[in-house]
Formats: C-alpha cells, sequence, structure tokens
C-alpha cells in the first residue's frame, strides 16, 4: 500500500496562539468571510466542510508549510475548525477521558501524513493506549462517500454502511497512523440497547507484508446520531497458531522463488495466514480477553 492518506515528508507543524500574531488572522479571514457569504443558510455541518475544503485549497499551495507564517496559518485553521465541530458532535461523557476531544484532522494539506482522516474529535488517554474518536451520522455518512473512491483502486471501501465500517479501507482512511490496518479477526460483541451497529475487530499496522501479531482491538458503534471509532492496545499478548506461522513461511518461501511474481505471491500467502489466524484466534488462550476487552469498550460509551 502506498497511498494511505496521500503521505509526504512533512515536517512537524509548530503551534503559535493566534491571538499574539494578527498576521496569522489575515492569513484565514478570507477564507472564513468567502465561506459564510456564499452559504448564508447552510447547515453547521455544511459550513464546518465548506471551511475545511477552503482551507485545504488554502494550504495546497503552501510548500509543506516551510515558513512560520504557513505553519501559523494552519494551527490557527485547525483550531478554527476545532472550535466548529465542538458545536456539532457537542461534548461526550468518556469515563476516564477529557471531556474535551482534539480535532482529528492532523493537516490540512493534501499529501501529508494526517490528511482526509476523519473528521471529528479524538479523546485520548493519559497513557495513550486508547483513542476514541467521536463523530456524527452526518459527518460520518459525509466522509464515506468522500472517501468512495479515495484510493482508486482494488483497497478502496466496499458499498454499503456497514461493509465500509468493518473494511481495513475505512480504519486506515480514517484514523491516525502511517501504516495500513489489516484485520486478523472479528471478536464477537453484543451490540447494546439503542446502537444500530458495533463491531469489533483485531488488527495489525504495517507498511509491508510479514509475519507479525495484531496489537489493537478497534471497535465502532452507531446509536442514535453520534457515532464512535476507538483504536485500544490489546488486553492480552496475542499469538498465532504454529500451523498459520508454518504455511506463511513456506508461502514465503515460494515467492521468493519466483521473483517475477513475488508481491501477487506474498500477497496471496498474507491473506491465507489472516485467514487461518481468524479460524484459530477463538481457541487461542489470549481470546476471551480480548472479548472481554472490546465489550467493555462499548459498554462504556455514553447510551445517550
Amino acid at each position: 500500500m502506498n497511498q494511505m492518506h496521500r503521505k509526504s515528508d512533512s515536517p512537524k507543524i509548530i503551534s503559535a496562539p493566534l491571538a499574539n500574531d494578527m498576521k496569522t488572522l489575515t492569513l484565514i479571514l478570507p477564507i472564513l468571510l468567502a465561506f459564510s457569504v456564499a452559504s448564508p443558510a447552510a447547515s453547521p455541518v455544511e459550513d464546518y466542510i465548506a471551511a475545511r475544503d477552503a482551507y485545504a485549497k488554502r494550504f495546497a499551495k503552501a510548500d509543506n508549510m516551510e515558513n512560520e507564517r504557513d505553519r501559523d496559518a494552519h494551527e490557527a485553521a485547525r483550531r478554527e475548525l476545532e472550535t466548529r465541530l465542538r458545536a456539532i458532535v457537542g461534548p461526550s461523557e468518556l469515563k476516564g477521558f477529557p471531556k474535551e476531544g482534539k480535532i482529528t484532522l492532523e493537516s490540512l494539506a493534501e499529501g501529508d501524513e494526517g490528511f482526509g482522516l476523519l473528521d471529528g474529535l479524538v479523546h485520548a488517554s493519559s497513557d495513550e493506549t486508547t483513542r476514541i474518536v467521536v463523530t456524527t451520522r452526518e459527518l460520518l455518512d459525509r466522509w464515506l462517500a468522500a472517501h468512495k473512491k479515495w484510493w482508486g483502486d482494488k483497497n478502496d471501501m466496499p458499498p454499503g454502511l456497514e461493509p465500509a465500517l468493518k473494511s481495513e479501507a475505512f480504519y486506515t482512511q480514517a484514523l491516525s497512523t502511517d501504516a495500513y490496518f489489516y484485520k486478523f479477526a472479528d471478536i464477537p460483541v453484543a451490540r447494546p440497547a439503542g446502537a444500530t451497529f458495533a463491531f469489533a475487530t483485531l488488527v495489525g499496522r504495517a507498511q509491508d507484508l510479514g509475519l507479525q501479531m495484531p496489537k489493537e482491538v478497534v471497535v465502532t458503534l452507531l446509536r442514535g446520531e453520534q457515532a464512535y471509532v476507538i483504536v485500544a492496545r490489546a488486553a492480552a499478548t496475542v499469538e498465532a497458531a504454529p500451523q498459520c506461522v508454518q504455511a506463511w513461511k513456506k508461502a514465503e518461501k515460494q515467492a521468493l522463488q519466483k521473483p517475477d511474481r513475488y508481491d501477487e505471491l506474498s500477497e496471496e500467502a498474507y491473506r491465507a495466514y489472516r485467514r487461518c489466524f481468524a479460524a484459530q484466534a477463538p481457541q487461542r488462550r489470549y481470546f476471551p480477553a480480548i472479548v472481554r476487552q472490546a465489550q467493555a469498550l462499548i459498554d462504556a460509551l455514553p447510551t445517550k
């Protein structure tokens, strides 16, 4: 995979308070005025999307924000969008997490890592082992529509709400990462009262194919007008069944013997390895702890 979020090796963005630099305000004010005049009757979500897209055009011309002026303007734009998202998403009572989340969008410049993430607010635990993205159904639906052909290849999200929310493409495009999300085994969870969708899966992140163990749980829940996507470090050490490891090593060796078909064969072998992993996971010692963890994450979410 080479199109995670249309990445580039951009420098870290340096924050600067807007109030201390009036020049920054002059950079973003024309954008604010442009979309506010153009859409006087727009909804808050439409206003947010218009502002976000206007900023994306503004920073598409910034050369990876290599100067302080562009970096300051970029941070001011993110703060302004975050304010809009707070009004749309509202406060979230998440036990053990900050009440106010941060904007998910790490970059507004296409080509940067962190561009195009799911619009919402992310709440991170103090140890950074769990992150909860909170958004609304309207924002989610609009984001899914815009990302329908985000990569433009066979790895794009499948059609339909539930298939999309269960796909590797959704996790990879929606969540903060520098690698692809690979599904290893779905986790059985009970859908709580009032929820229309609940799903959990065991995932691993990687930039290249290889023998690896999944180390995180991803949980997605839709309840009313709210949507939640959680990424948490697995509560137990995950191990693959020996037969799955042996099959992978054998297939990898065969792929190496055919360099002209190596990519194709290694991808097939990796899919087979993960199918084997998924079939064997429920019988492994760690799995009950993972199931309890996923269900606990769901049950801890707000009921309203």
